[in-house]
């Protein structure tokens, strides 16, 4: 219970003791490193994962947890509750085995999601969900994952089973604490307490997707449910699509995703306003044509995008981001600058949120005025050069932005995704003051 006691403590000296220039996640990471208690750890492990799921990194799942717990909606909120949890447990399972996998092989994390062999099979199990989720077909769920009439466990293991599957969307995200949490997984070299804490964060990062299953679960029990609950099925189906081309960026150029994407959206808003013809030999005019219509309006958006993305990039704030580091580290020597490294993955929610907040902004880039930028893709290890750099900065994960001192090789800032947190002009002020 003392354990209990302390934690209460820490949070309430967080709470009164965290100055402007300390952010939540500091308070609580400075907290964890410095405790020897266990319990102590696993409590701000899951602060630590909670925290970070009030970030873009979490924003994909959204979609594809209520598509998946809606397939296996109960007749209370306590049995919605139970899918929920074991959803999450799912998550925070692939979450803790990628840590321990980063941790001991130095491999960085959720680099595995730029893989075809994971890409592929996780965009056909959403694909399949979102044409059920559309009312394109019914559903088929294996008789071993089916809800037997003798209990709950068959639908329990099926919530578990698409977590653990679909956790691989969440993983990539990369936080300071978590790098901390990795950082006392290699140290240490448990591989008991180190799956512990990692879970732990895995579930405190998956709390809102667990309070969002429970209650969009819960539509079926709501009194007077009508055909709203459909409708409300089928706007997230649009979303689960968005997602599914969210996945494919690794694979597939921008310009093909767009056109593809487009070509998907429009296909699939035609075929909703076809099906009510068919049924009903008209169009009415209900959430379902509406749905058809918004669906059709999102393909042509896309079609225009690409070409109103290339007149911003003539017309628009650029940085000229070198993608060599050997190359970057020459020219920064010669001109006497700072680089600045900008580890990102193609997978990074967060990443592309970082860069379109900060890197159009003209008092960032003024600021880089004194510094050679370098963009690296972590998750391409073909480049040597590359992996000692990650090796040497330890960096475990995106986005992480580090700027050194060529000459000396000394590290004078890092930034994670709490940057995203920061205000442009904080950024900018930092990089000016080094």
């Amino acid at each position: 219970m003392h354990c209990i006691y302390f934690f209460m403590l820490s949070l309430f000296c967080l709470l009164v003791t965290t100055d402007a220039n300390a952010s939540i996640s500091d308070t609580i990471s400075a907290l964890l490193a410095g405790s020897n208690s266990l319990i102590i750890q696993l409590l701000l492990a899951m602060a630590l994962g909670l925290l970070l799921s009030l970030t873009p990194c979490i924003y994909p799942m959204i979609p594809i947890t209520v598509g998946i717990l809606q397939a296996h909606t109960g007749n209370s909120v306590w049995h919605n509750a139970l899918r929920a949890g074991a959803y999450s447990c799912g998550i925070a399972t692939t979450f803790a085995l990628l840590g321990l996998l980063s941790a001991f092989t130095g491999t960085l994390f959720g680099s595995f999601m730029a893989s075809p062999f994971v890409i592929i099979p996780m965009v056909l199990l959403l694909g399949y969900l979102t044409g059920a989720m559309l009312g394109l077909y019914e559903m088929y769920i294996p008789r071993a994952f089916q809800q037997q009439n003798t209990g709950k466990s068959g639908s329990l293991l099926a919530a578990f089973s698409f977590g653990a599957a679909s956790g691989t969307v969440a993983s990539p995200c990369l936080s300071p604490g978590l790098v901390l949490l990795l950082s006392i997984v290699s140290t240490t070299g448990n591989l008991v307490s180190g799956f512990a804490l990692l879970f732990a964060f895995g579930v405190g990062l998956s709390i809102p997707l667990m309070i969002i299953g429970t209650f969009s679960g819960s539509l079926n029990v709501l009194p007077r449910a009508g055909m709203w609950m459909v409708y409300v099925k089928q706007l997230f189906g649009l979303l689960m699509i968005g997602i599914i081309f969210y996945l494919l960026k690794p694979l597939v150029s921008t310009n093909m995703l767009y056109l593809v994407g487009a070509i998907t959206y429009a296909a699939v808003g035609i075929m909703l306003l076809l099906k009510q013809y068919v049924n009903y030999k008209r169009i009415n005019f209900n959430g379902q044509t509406l749905i058809g219509v918004i669906s059709i309006i999102i393909g042509l958006c896309l079609m225009i995008i690409p070409q109103r993305a290339a007149v911003d990039d003539r017309n628009g704030i650029r940085i000229a981001w070198c993608t060599n580091y050997p190359e970057a580290h020459a020219q920064a020597l010669a001109e006497k600058k700072n680089i600045l490294i900008d580890v990102n993955a193609p997978y990074c929610t967060i990443c592309t949120a970082i860069e379109g907040k900060f890197f159009c902004e003209e008092d960032v880039c003024t600021a880089l005025g004194n510094c050679v930028p370098v963009k690296i893709n972590g998750a391409d290890s073909s480049i040597e050069a590359h992996e000692e750099l990650k090796k040497k900065y330890k960096i475990v994960g995106a986005p992480t932005l580090i700027l050194i001192n060529p000459e000396t090789g000394e590290e004078l800032a890092r930034w994670g995704s709490e940057l995203y947190d920061a205000s442009v002009e904080e950024f900018a002020e930092q990089l000016k003051r080094h």
